[in-house]
């Protein structure tokens, strides 16, 4: 006989066939018949977990970002500082995406919803607000006494750069992690490592950039 399932667990079943569906069909054509059909119950047991696709979308949007950065969280110990800290760091994301792709390009998703935009906009807050309080945890960092606008532009361009190539590479699945974790290291490792040093680009008039050491 097979096991009655328990409410969290048909929950997530429910959310994991969502997945599924919405990011294959994306949210507009995705319809709540054919999640249920992907999660094998019907109809009307999604509405009592979900007043409507809208909520289930949200749901996956919220839960896939607070799984992701609680893992980033746990990989950031206090004895990883620098290079460790960030390998170990965005070690952890892609294994994530790995892992759950399908959550992940729900959470990419462009919808013009307003209540979905809103939400992406927190999450990617979020998001940046984890990397800005890692950036500041960091003595060397601390040593530039960068302000927390500074610290800010680093972390947009950290967080901005590594979903743009996360999302390249759910399009070419042949790259392996470790290549991903290479790159990612290479073109973020460079920048961050000469800018938490003290290091400055000159503007074309000479005058120190926007990240200047204050």
């Amino acid at each position: 006989m097979r096991r009655r399932l328990s409410a969290g667990e048909r929950r997530a079943s429910i959310l994991d066939a969502a997945a599924q569906v919405f990011a294959g069909r994306g949210y507009d054509a995705a319809r709540l018949e054919q999640i249920a059909t992907a999660a094998g119950v019907s109809k009307a047991l999604i509405y009592e977990h979900f007043p409507a696709k809208r909520e289930l979308y949200v749901e996956i949007v919220r839960e896939g970002t607070d799984q992701a950065l609680s893992r980033v969280a746990a990989a950031a110990t206090g004895e990883l500082q620098g290079a460790e800290l960030l390998e170990a760091t965005l070690g952890v994301f892609l294994d994530f995406v790995a892992e759950r792709p399908e959550v992940w390009r729900v959470i990419t998703q462009d919808v013009p919803d307003p209540t979905i935009v809103a939400l992406d906009e927190r999450m990617r807050r979020q998001a940046v607000d984890a990397i800005s309080a890692l950036l500041s945890a960091d003595p060397v960092w601390r040593e530039q006494r960068l302000d927390r606008a500074q610290t800010d532009q680093m972390a947009e361009m950290i967080n901005g750069a590594t979903m743009a190539l996360v999302n390249w590479w759910l399009e070419h699945p042949s790259v392996s992690r470790d290549e991903m974790a290479s790159s990612l290291m290479s073109f973020l490792w460079l920048g961050l490592d000469r800018t938490r040093s003290g290091e400055r680009e000159q503007g074309p008039s000479g005058t120190r950039g926007t990240l200047e050491q204050q």
